[in-house]
């Protein structure tokens, strides 16, 4: 139903979604998933999960709290509702902050502990532990070794109190413990306050009940979020993809890398790592909490803090989930590239994000040849690969048909290259490919529950770009395509040819590497408001996806009419396909070669990758080694154009491929039997369309579904005859 259709593209979404809306159930987050029965219950803090499945004496938790002056933490059976607070505070419990999930910071002013602890709805409590209020770094930072000679350093924090303690009823506490209090302000019902305490006092100060919460003072840099809205909008803080609802959700990634701390906060859950983890489904081979590893997850899906609104820290698809295998396992076992990517695929994954290669060759390797027999098998999935920080491409990111990531620079310097190996490949195909933000990255940091940590390189832009592509991919699933708005009955599932057009036709001129597109940028830093629509904007997209069953053989072509509107919006044109893995022995990796070609109005041909000054020139040559191609037009002549995709040569098989068209254009349907006209002979090729296996079906029946309502019945005819009878 609308796989293979060129269908038109509506709408760019402006509305955002306003998450503090008060008094809206649209508005609000919404609440963290709840454990399955069965599992393991627990308490998500910062400090780390603690299981609550262990049976407690609540009454007797409650009547210590009252003993101490001191809060506790109650956790519920399900959520609060009106008729349990009421009952809650008829029995004196008065509910402060809500832990996740179902539990509350309280404190108890009632004479019946017995009954409290007797209500249904009440499961567990806990004595809120002093521990709790550190955020972990801290705790790592104590034990660190001050240097020979020298005294350790008071450390800088931010203190924040409870709401119903007030800073000048504290100050004197804070000074007992060595606490310098560098300033203090209310922030909403609470008080937070900037100070440096001794390193050795640290523990004091979470001894000290008004304290809520001690964590190191934040220092002002680019995040994980900088990343979000530059491959978004390059609009800072705009993010149009989120804001339509498209976060991840219902999609899952592969990663192989090195282990991911999987209790930090970016994807930590109590329910064990599998099908009903919140965050990853499978971790194979895992081995020690890796730096690395956790740091690129956590660009990719992270999700802490407030589950399921992107924010913070949060990765590109904060909705998304993970399949996980260790990367030295592949590296001690070259052989098993393939079938961890195997595995993972049949996990659900479809975008495959990988920061690592082989610095020691430039050759089209066994690795290589993992790559493009995956993609070639498993047409649904698309792979990614980090490109070498070193000064040229190496291996796999030279394989056929990964998408070769580099690093640019963070904001305001997005469109500089900070890392990422010049191509071509040894064989002189154009990788890198695309770029996203991978200099001073601040993502998921494994050395603690809940902390971040900056690293530099393209390891860091790949997952982001794997991300964008778990995005794309949900808008077509969900069926975005072609309105710009959600519509189930549109969605469809996409060949990762199709992601790849769409991330490369995505891409924009980094405007701070002379010329375009080069060996050095490839295709530019990736924009996804730039090809998806939604409403509201001033191009349209269109696709055609094809899988190789129903692909072209040597001489066979497939014409698209289309109309250019205006010529103040480019046109871009973007072709790619999954080519058939080569013999590892071979030195040239290219078998199938399909070729692109737009005719503008009045017959002036432009052949894919022939550019010139950042656009389309006439004439050259047809690309022979490239599976990704592109015709840019960057203020194109309004009228008709044509666009073909001519199969030169299909050594193998039979060739699908991904179209993708971006620009003001309206598609002229009607050419069925694509000679340029619409004649008697189109409504005979319509007829057998209709009655084809599949009415949609490229590149034979591809104007079928004129009326582009994902079905090919006789109001289509209806529309076919409007266009003969008023060509």
């Amino acid at each position: 139903m609308g796989q293979h259709r060129l269908a038109r593209g509506l709408a760019l979404a402006t509305t955002v979604l306003m998450w503090a809306v008060a008094g809206s159930a649209e508005g609000r987050p919404k609440d963290p998933p709840r454990e399955p029965e069965g599992q393991v219950r627990a308490l998500r803090l910062r400090h780390g999960t603690i299981t609550t499945d262990v049976p407690v004496d609540v009454a007797g938790v409650v009547r210590g709290s009252r003993e101490r002056s001191a809060r506790f933490v109650l956790q519920l059976e399900g959520p609060l509702d009106p008729q349990r607070r009421a009952a809650l505070e008829q029995l004196g419990v008065e509910l402060g902050d809500y832990l996740p999930p179902d539990a509350f910071i309280a404190r108890w002013t009632g004479t019946n502990a017995e009954a409290l602890g007797g209500l249904e709805f009440v499961r567990w409590a806990s004595a809120l532990e002093p521990a709790w209020k550190l955020d972990p770094r801290l705790s790592e930072t104590t034990r660190l070794p001050a240097g020979p000679g020298e005294a350790r350093a008071p450390l800088n924090v931010t203190i924040t109190l409870f709401a119903a303690e007030t800073f000048a009823a504290t100050q004197a506490d804070l000074t007992r413990v060595g606490v310098e209090v560098h300033g203090a302000s209310p922030v909403g019902e609470r008080w937070v306050v900037d100070a440096t305490v001794p390193v050795a006092r640290v523990q004091q100060l979470a001894n000290l009940e008004a304290v809520q919460f001690v964590e190191p003072a934040p220092v002002g840099s680019f995040r994980n979020d900088t990343n979000a809205w530059i491959v978004q909008s390059n609009d800072l803080g705009h993010t149009p993809v989120w804001d339509a609802g498209i976060l991840g959700q219902g999609q899952l990634a592969g990663i192989i890398d090195g282990t991911i701390r999987e209790d930090h906060c970016s994807f930590d859950d109590s329910v064990p790592v599998g099908p009903d983890h919140r965050k990853i489904v499978a971790m194979r081979n895992a081995g020690s909490s890796s730096s690395h590893g956790t740091h690129c997850a956590g660009t990719l899906a992270g999700d802490a803090d407030v589950w399921g609104t992107p924010e913070g820290y949060d990765g590109l698809a904060p909705a998304a989930r993970l399949s996980f295998s260790e990367s030295s396992h592949v590296w001690y076992n070259p052989s098993t590239l393939y079938t961890r990517l195997q595995e993972a695929h049949l996990d659900g994954a479809r975008v495959h994000s990988n920061s690592w290669g082989d610095d020691g060759t430039t050759a089209y390797t066994t690795w290589c040849q993992q790559i493009d027999e995956f993609s070639y098998n498993y047409e649904d999935s698309l792979v990614l690969f980090a490109v070498t920080n070193m000064n040229s491409l190496k291996t796999p990111e030279n394989a056929k048909n990964v998408l070769a990531v580099g690093a640019s620079r963070d904001t305001p310097q997005q469109d500089y290259h900070c890392s990422g190996g010049a191509g071509p490949t040894a064989d002189g195909r154009r990788k890198p490919e695309v770029f996203a933000p991978g200099c001073s990255t601040w993502s998921a940091s494994s050395s603690t529950t809940c902390g971040w940590t900056t690293k530099t390189g393209t390891s860091m832009a790949c997952p982001a770009v794997a991300g964008a592509g778990v995005l794309v991919r949900q808008y077509f699933t969900d069926g975005y395509y072609p309105t710009g708005t959600a519509n189930p009955a549109d969605g469809f599932t996409p060949s990762g040819a199709l992601l790849k057009a769409v991330l490369v036709n995505s891409a924009v001129d980094m405007t701070g590497i002379a010329g375009y597109p080069t060996v050095t940028e490839g295709w530019g830093r990736v924009l996804l408001d730039g090809t998806l629509y939604f409403p509201g904007d001033p191009e349209r997209l269109d696709v055609i996806d094809v899988r190789n069953a129903q692909g072209l053989s040597t001489g066979e072509e497939v014409t698209v009419p289309v109309e250019v509107t205006a010529s103040g919006v480019p046109l871009r044109v973007t072709l790619v396909f999954t080519d058939p893995p080569a013999a590892v022995n071979a030195a040239d990796p290219v078998i199938n070669n399909l070729d692109l070609e737009v005719i503008a109005a009045g017959g002036t041909s432009y052949r894919g990758n022939v550019l010139v000054n950042g656009q389309s020139a006439p004439g050259g040559n047809f690309d022979a080694r490239n599976n990704v191609e592109q015709v840019l037009l960057t203020t194109p002549v309004t009228g008709g154009y044509t666009v073909v995709v001519r199969a030169a040569a299909v050594n193998q098989g039979t060739q699908g491929f991904a179209l993708v068209l971006t620009g003001a254009t309206a598609t002229r349907g009607g050419d069925c039997d694509r000679d340029g006209t619409t004649t008697l002979s189109d409504y005979e090729r319509f007829e057998s369309c209709l009655t084809g296996p599949d009415a949609t079906i490229v590149p034979g029946c591809w104007c079928s579904d004129l009326d582009e309502d994902g079905d090919a019945d006789l109001a289509d005819f209806a529309v076919l005859q409007n266009i003969y009878t008023h060509p």
